[in-house]
């Protein structure tokens, strides 16, 4: 099945605003109105491949207010630590046995332990090697901030037959396709990585003011 046919039936399944046009099989999108804390923007985005090729990322997306500016990258899982060695989690809980698996970059290192350390999103990163997370300003200094979740986009192409035609068009095998697929899974952990992801993250302003208030009553 093709993106937007297997969005449309994620759309039926967990509702939103849905809208996708036949003639471009990649151009769904979904809209999840009905979350906690803010509305999530799913799409498939075509993006540069290290060899100059375009390949395509399911990306889901979520707003978040920050009271500075931050961006944060957390590549998807890794074969090789960066030193050559195999990678392995570390001894101990945190970041450590994080980024032994994954590349971590950002614009404030001291800050990023402390959104990295939450078990929660540490469990949801392992469960999904090939998934990756995104912070940064909507706009180079800004407080408002876009928060993703993303992965390739794979196993979404239409079958087609002898002469190339997409086969399996028609609603019941749409239907059969969509259960025996593993999308409603994928999209349903994205979904949970990017809201743990811009829970977090949202905690970082009150840390601060909590800070400030209890060194301003020792001073």
């Amino acid at each position: 099945m093709n993106w937007n046919d297997s969005l449309y039936w994620y759309w039926r399944e967990r509702g939103g605003e849905f809208f996708a046009s036949g003639a471009q099989k990649d151009s769904g999108v979904l809209f999840l109105d009905w979350l906690k804390g803010g509305p999530a923007f799913i799409q498939c985005e075509s993006v540069p491949a290290l060899d100059g090729r375009l390949r395509r990322e399911i990306a889901v997306t979520l707003r978040a207010s920050l009271e500075r500016s931050y961006s944060l990258t957390v590549q998807k899982e890794r074969l090789f630590r960066e030193d050559g060695g195999p990678a392995h989690p570390e001894a101990g809980d945190g970041v450590p046995e994080l980024t032994a698996w994954r590349s971590v970059r950002s614009s404030d290192p001291s800050q990023t332990p402390y959104f990295l350390q939450n078990r929660r999103l540490q469990k949801l990163l392992r469960a999904d090697p090939e998934a990756w997370l995104q912070i940064s300003p909507i706009q180079a200094g800004s407080l408002e901030h876009l928060v993703s979740a993303r992965k390739d986009a794979k196993d979404l192409e239409d079958e087609v037959d002898a002469r190339g035609r997409a086969v399996g068009r028609d609603v019941p095998n749409q239907r059969r396709l969509y259960a025996q697929s593993s999308f409603r899974e994928q999209m349903d952990d994205l979904v949970d990585l990017v809201q743990t992801a811009r829970d977090e993250v949202n905690l970082w302003p009150r840390g601060d003011r909590t800070t400030k208030k209890n060194k301003g009553e020792g001073a």
